[in-house]
């Protein structure tokens, strides 16, 4: 096998992890430099009701097959735990209030689904 360069990924978030295990399967010898004094970017787990979780700006979604796929790979796959199927919800103002229905990612695609959350005016704008 001919000689491969040394790779250096830069942030050792999701991506730069992912990126550093790909070039290691290419037979890369890898080098991951981060500026924090962790590495998983947004990705960090934490304890919410007594259970330690992994949480972030999206975690992620088990139906899509990639990341399941990594954590087989990376024999972790048994960790993997499935939170509660309850709706999705806002908070604004002390007032929980529910989606509302019919939206493409996450905006209504009718404004007065969202009467009460938003003023008049926020609607209309």
């Amino acid at each position: 096998m001919p000689h491969q360069p040394h790779a250096v990924v830069i942030g050792g978030g999701i991506s730069g992890l992912v990126a550093a295990l790909d070039l290691i399967d290419a037979g890369r010898r890898v080098t991951v430099v981060e500026a924090s004094d962790r590495l998983g970017g947004k990705l960090r787990s934490e304890t919410i009701a007594g259970r330690r979780l992994d949480v972030g700006a999206e975690s992620f979604l088990a139906i899509r097959p990639e990341v399941p796929a990594l954590l087989a790979r990376l024999d972790c796959a048994d960790e993997m735990a499935y939170p509660a199927p309850v709706r999705a919800s806002i908070v604004h103002g002390g007032i929980r209030w529910p989606m509302p229905t019919g939206t493409i990612m996450g905006v209504p695609t009718d404004p007065q689904t969202v009467a009460g959350l938003l003023t008049d005016d926020e609607i209309a704008r």
